[in-house]
């Protein structure tokens, strides 16, 4: 049975990997977890037509633009078939 590392356990692990002091793993850390949840929200803010295309890709960069639409492509043809009950279309 594997047991779950809580925050506390990681972050020692990170420490001793990384050799650096919990304040600079904290710190990194962070500005991981913000700068994702930005690029979420910019994406968010693209696929709901609140930002243009060009000004998510001056923001989050073309990669994750593509991502992000082809991802929202699969998600609503999956809502499609599903309101069909699964009947193929075209």
């Amino acid at each position: 049975m594997q047991m779950q590392n809580t925050i506390t356990e990681k972050l020692q692990e990170l420490t001793t990997f990384r050799r650096e002091k919990s304040e600079q793993v904290i710190a990194e850390a962070v500005e991981i977890g913000v700068e994702k949840m930005w690029i979420d929200d910019v994406l968010s803010q693209y696929l709901r037509k609140r930002i243009s295309r060009r000004k998510a890709i001056q923001l989050a960069g073309l990669d994750l633009v593509r991502l992000a639409e082809h991802q929202d492509r699969a998600v609503q043809m999956d809502i499609k078939w599903g309101k069909v009950r699964g009947k193929i279309y075209h």
